[in-house]
């Protein structure tokens, strides 16, 4: 998506009825003003700049924009909807500050993730998560077994990563998923089951 203003941004991608049902079910509107409004109310108030250009917009499991602030920033906002917490995946406000814990620890250690902007904030509607805006080029298909190869290499990476610093980050009372039976590697699958972690996705 080139930069255009974020209402307009809205407006294309809220043609599709899908993206108007995501919408509604996440922000409880499919109004490109009235969500332009919101987002660039939530940069002023919290970031100190307003919106200079949309980068991306997308919805899904949340709704989420690439934003070109008027200050330089260029920020990756997603408003997340909360969920039952005997959910598998739980989204809350713990669980969001917990994975911005996480990829905060990493990122300040040289791990290839977005930065966290600001922690976790509840909106009332959702909860907004802030990090850098990443243009990360070409997405592969990791159907493809060379490109999945080197996935589970780099997840596995992760893992072990994740295992040195959960102790110093206080995460041992995290809920742990079901058994990761889509891993295929046996290293990756050890080391979740070994050591309890929870995948995280999102």
């Amino acid at each position: 998506m080139q930069k255009q203003s974020l209402v307009d941004s809205l407006s294309v991608i809220l043609e599709s009825e899908t993206n108007q049902i995501l919408s509604k079910s996440i922000l409880n509107t499919i109004d490109a003003n009235t969500i332009s409004e919101m987002i660039s109310t939530f940069c002023q108030e919290k970031l100190g700049s307003p919106v200079g250009a949309c980068l991306y917009v997308g919805f899904s499991v949340g709704a989420s924009f690439g934003l070109s602030l008027l200050d330089g920033r260029d920020i990756f906002l997603k408003v997340n909807k909360p969920t039952n917490k005997d959910d598998i995946n739980v989204i809350s406000l713990d669980s969001l500050t917990t994975i911005s814990k996480i990829q905060r620890h990493l990122s300040k250690n040289g791990f290839p993730c977005p930065k966290v902007i600001l922690d976790p904030i509840d909106i009332g509607i959702g909860i907004v998560t802030t990090n850098s805006y990443e243009d990360i080029g070409e997405q592969k298909d990791a159907h493809n077994p060379s490109i999945g190869m080197q996935w589970q290499q780099r997840f596995t990476n992760l893992l072990k990563v994740l295992i040195l610093i959960k102790n110093k980050l206080d995460l041992t009372r995290e809920r742990c998923g079901p058994a990761p039976h889509f891993i295929q590697n046996r290293t990756t699958r050890y080391l979740i089951l070994k050591n309890q972690l929870k995948v995280l996705n999102g």
